[in-house]
């Protein structure tokens, strides 16, 4: 059977297939299709295994294969919420977030697709937020298909999204209430 992690190769492998479709259709030298799929294949498979970094403390301006995870201190509002792992989801829709499974471990997220724009808010990123424990979380960000390198986008993205889960939501001041 295979697992999650191995599944995840396999988009790489099917983009390949129909990259080697078109270049043979498009009758491109076999060289030049190796060349091509060789690049192609060789940094998805450099993506898929490289080991998720912690979040630097500043954007970097260049980083290789990009895989982010932070710790994070929950809000209070999840904190004391009944049911965190709800809370948790709620803050993470308005990004475009949406809660793919829960395993006893973790939630999981997905938001975006694989294919089309470069831009971060659309590429399709898998987000991971550990189960609460003692209102702490660890946080992992991750490009779903692959990406080799990042130039700030995907740390602003993982910034924000930790920003998301410490930060209360803003209460209106008793003197907003009182008017």
């Amino acid at each position: 059977m295979l697992d999650r992690k191995n599944l995840s190769l396999l988009a790489p492998a099917a983009i390949c297939l129909a990259m080697w479709g078109g270049m043979v259709y498009a009758n491109i030298d076999a060289r030049l299709q190796s060349l091509l799929l060789g690049s192609v294949a060789a940094i998805a498979f450099a993506y898929q295994q490289a080991k998720l970094k912690p979040l630097p403390l500043r954007a970097p301006r260049l980083a290789w294969f990009p895989k982010y995870r932070c710790r994070c201190q929950l809000a209070e509002s999840i904190r004391t919420s009944a049911e965190p792992l709800r809370e948790i989801a709620l803050r993470l829709e308005p990004l475009g977030f949406e809660c793919d499974r829960q395993t006893p471990l973790a939630l999981h997220f997905t938001r975006g697709q694989a294919q089309g724009d470069f831009h971060i808010r659309l590429a399709k990123l898998s987000v991971t937020v550990t189960i609460p424990a003692e209102g702490e979380v660890e946080l992992t960000v991750k490009a779903d298909w692959l990406v080799a390198f990042d130039t700030g986008d995907l740390w602003r993205q993982t910034d924000e999204l930790k920003r998301t889960l410490e930060m209360d939501a803003a209460k209106p001041s008793p003197l907003a209430a009182a008017a």
